[in-house]
């Protein structure tokens, strides 16, 4: 399966609220010649955080992550036999968009070293 960029496909997607909003992403389109529709847009988030604030600022209190939704595919099965191809449906997700969530407290208790502490292992062996 490949990813293209949206911008080397040309499709009638509008952009709703991609960079505008709290949770910025981006488009592709995911391509499998083995399946039906071959070409599908997905999104996928451009921050690990979420932007919040009036001035926008990236808030690691929470992170990015994508908002996915079933699709129905045609996957061809088997070789070509009779001139035809035989297909199974399957349902695959899609990634749409992205949201905020926010952090597990353990993780948002995570603080890095403070500065001129050395960690306990030097990682040598005796």
């Amino acid at each position: 399966m490949k990813i293209k960029s949206v911008d080397a496909v040309d499709l009638d997607w509008t952009d709703s609220s991609s960079l505008g909003g709290e949770r910025p992403f981006s488009r592709g389109i995911s391509f499998d010649p083995a399946r039906y529709p071959r070409y599908i847009p997905e999104a996928y988030c451009l921050c690990r955080g979420c932007l919040l604030g009036p001035g926008g600022e990236e808030s690691r209190l929470y992170r990015s992550a994508p908002v996915f939704a079933p699709a129905a595919i045609l996957r061809r099965a088997g070789s070509c036999a009779g001139g035809r191809h035989a297909y199974t449906e399957r349902y695959v997700s899609v990634a749409v968009g992205c949201t905020c969530l926010p952090l597990p407290e353990k993780e948002r208790d995570r603080s890095p070293e403070p500065r001129g502490r050395q960690p306990a292992s030097t990682g040598r062996r005796p």
